[in-house]
């Protein structure tokens, strides 16, 4: 625990992620790295957004040669979000370009991290210290939001058909192939067949 200190309680995100880069700051130094010049937000990570939960934008990305450290909107569990940012500090400190590689890996088991390399697993010791930090931060002020992706809509399987006299190739759908038959092939004006599975 943290003796006497009262947990604060901050009104925005920005300000509680703010006071929580302090608090890491003093983690990584503890460690022997000092963190480059970084912002923390709340937003959307690029790419599978139902299975990314942070990322850490190049410095090279921003006009002011500042690390871009994002949070997905949909978890409020401060300790998890704790680890999220610890996890994209550790690609500020190894550099972007290490991706998940030697250098990144160095950086997260020296502060506490453990595998998969790729996900925010915190060890035994670290958890119980972003514990400590989340309750000196306070709560989270945040509200987990859940966006639903469109239901993908069901696409025509096109069925492969070919010219019985060549090696001509074409798709059709089901419903034509059943009720008007295979296209006429240019060259031999012979109907496309259907392209038989082996049994």
């Amino acid at each position: 625990m943290l003796g006497n200190e009262t947990a604060m309680n901050y009104k925005t995100r920005e300000e509680w992620y703010l006071a929580a880069a302090g608090e890491l700051r003093k983690l990584f130094q503890i460690h022997g790295y000092e963190l480059p010049g970084f912002r923390i937000g709340c937003g959307w990570p690029t790419g599978n957004r139902q299975k990314r939960i942070g990322e850490c934008f190049p410095k090279d990305a921003s006009e002011d040669q500042t690390y871009e450290i994002f949070v997905t909107p949909k978890i409020k569990e401060p300790i998890r979000v704790l680890a999220v940012i610890v996890h994209e500090l550790c690609h500020a400190v190894a550099g972007t370009k290490a991706a998940h590689k030697k250098p990144f890996i160095d950086v997260m088991k020296a502060v506490g991290m453990v595998k998969k390399w790729t996900e925010c697993n915190p060890g035994e010791e670290l958890a119980e210290k972003l514990k400590q930090i989340s309750e000196k931060l306070g709560p989270y002020p945040h509200a987990s939001l859940m966006i639903k992706t469109k239901e993908g809509k069901q696409t025509t399987r096109l069925i492969k058909v070919q010219c019985p006299e060549c090696e001509y190739i074409a798709r059709v759908t089901r419903k034509w192939l059943d009720e008007v038959g295979g296209p006429l092939c240019p060259v031999h004006k012979v109907a496309f067949q259907e392209e038989k599975k082996n049994e």
